[in-house]
């Protein structure tokens, strides 16, 4: 993939949108600041133009005044952005060690919540077809 002059390919992590997230964090998420070490972004470009203006601010908030905003699964340390890659992108060029945002914890582990959302995509099914075992090599192929 090549980058046109007005984006940014950054390496990521593809979790594509399984549970609706991109909306905005549930009432039990939080602000912490964490390593940046332990963040994983989820969008693969980003606009050049608009890394260079976080980059001439000082708080990482965006236009409506939020932080951005990840979520965590059970078991896990790694925090995946969901809003906010432009931030965490500048943060990164200016060296900072630690980040600031809303995190979500998830009561699910990651596989979890991909078989979950395998399920809710599939259409309704009688409850006999529903009990079966979900084959993990038909999961992979749904996202």
């Amino acid at each position: 993939m090549h980058a046109s002059p007005s984006q940014i390919y950054i390496p990521h992590f593809n979790i594509g949108n399984p549970l609706g997230w991109f909306a905005a964090p549930s009432p039990s998420a939080w602000v912490d600041t964490i390593s940046i070490s332990r963040i994983m972004p989820t969008q693969s470009w980003l606009s050049t133009a608009t890394a260079e203006a976080y980059n001439l601010k000082t708080r990482m908030v965006d236009s409506a005044g939020l932080l951005p905003f990840g979520v965590r699964f059970a078991g896990s340390q790694t925090v995946y952005l969901i809003d906010g890659h432009h931030r965490w992108y500048s943060c990164l060029l200016r060296g900072r060690k630690r980040f600031r945002l809303v995190i979500d914890d998830y009561k699910v582990t990651y596989a979890q919540a991909m078989v979950n959302a395998y399920r809710a995509s599939q259409p309704l099914r009688s409850k006999s077809a529903r009990r079966q075992p979900v084959n993990p090599r038909q999961m992979s192929l749904a996202f």
